[in-house]
């Protein structure tokens, strides 16, 4: 679940009772904008640590 959590929790939530129109038709959830941003400036931080690292 870890490599894909977005994909993991849309699978999870779009068998919730509250969601009768796709995610594309009502522009997503707040929460998965917030998990993708997460995701992304988690992986640019790794990225620079291990960028760092390597050319220390």
């Amino acid at each position: 679940m870890e490599t894909n959590k977005g994909a993991y929790l849309i699978a999870k939530s779009v068998s919730l009772p509250c969601f009768g129109q796709s995610y594309v038709a009502v522009g997503g959830p707040g929460w998965l904008k917030t998990l993708f941003d997460s995701e992304k400036m988690l992986q640019t931080l790794t990225l620079k640590i291990l960028m760092n690292h390597r050319y220390a």
